[in-house]
C-alpha cells in the first residue's frame, strides 16, 4: 500500500541531495508537510535531521566530470612516463659498467 509519509521524506531528502531543493525549501515543504497532517512529527525531524547531517551532492559539470576514457588515458600516460623513467635509469647503469 502507497505510504505517503514515507513518500515525502524519501522525495525530499532525494531532492534536497540532488540539488532539486534548497534546505530552506526542504524545510518549508517539511512544515507545510506537517502542518497539513501528512507527515507526522518524527519524520519531520527525521527530515530536519537529515538536511543537517549531509550536505548536497556536488554538482557535475564538465570541469569536475572523468570519462572512463580520460581516466585510462591518465593511466596510460602514467604508465609509460614510468616505463621510460625505469628504461632510462637502466641504460644508464649499463653505460656506466661499460665505462
Amino acid at each position: 500500500m502507497f505510504n505517503m509519509s514515507d513518500f515525502i521524506e524519501e522525495n525530499l531528502t532525494e531532492g534536497y541531495l540532488t540539488g532539486a531543493f534548497t534546505e530552506t525549501q526542504i524545510n518549508i515543504f517539511a512544515l507545510n508537510y506537517l502542518n497539513r497532517g501528512q507527515i507526522n512529527q518524527e519524520v519531520f525531524d527525521k527530515i530536519t535531521k537529515f538536511i543537517e547531517d549531509n550536505e548536497p551532492y556536488p554538482e557535475e559539470t564538465e570541469e569536475n566530470v572523468e570519462t572512463e576514457e580520460t581516466k585510462e588515458n591518465k593511466e596510460t600516460k602514467e604508465n609509460k612516463e614510468t616505463k621510460e623513467t625505469e628504461e632510462t635509469k637502466g641504460k644508464k647503469k649499463l653505460r656506466e659498467k661499460r665505462n
